[in-house]
């Protein structure tokens, strides 16, 4: 969640490939993101990445905010266990939301197709 003038969705996504291809901890079928931009609050690019790591937190949040160039604060990891949450996870990455978000998602959708960016990147198996 980087400050808004710090990125596009277009900068952002490279970013976010660059730091899949850096740490080891994204492995194929580890994890899944997406990239969104359109809030209640307006425009604001940033990563809903679900990960399934035995890095800790801490050290994820110390990276990422790193190659980033953000502020540890701006990075929120929830941890959770036994697959909690496990497929809502999921579909919420592929845009599967409430009926209140959907005009959000739609419009990202448009804006990721012009950016070149995927709708959502990876797989978890």
């Amino acid at each position: 969640n980087p400050p808004p003038e710090q990125y596009t969705l277009g900068t952002l996504y490279e970013a976010m490939v660059e730091a899949i291809a850096k740490y080891g901890w994204f492995e194929d079928g580890s994890y899944m993101y997406t990239l969104e931009q359109n809030t209640s609050g307006g425009i604001r690019p940033h990563i809903h990445l679900f990960l399934v790591t035995s890095t800790r937190p801490a050290r994820i949040i110390d990276l990422l905010a790193k190659h980033f160039k953000i502020g540890k604060p701006s990075i929120d990891i929830k941890t959770y266990r036994k697959n909690l949450l496990w497929n809502e996870h999921i579909q919420y990455i592929i845009g599967d939301k409430k009926d209140e978000k959907m005009p959000n998602v739609a419009q990202d959708n448009i804006d990721k197709e012009n950016a070149s960016v995927p709708k959502f990147v990876g797989s978890i198996i």
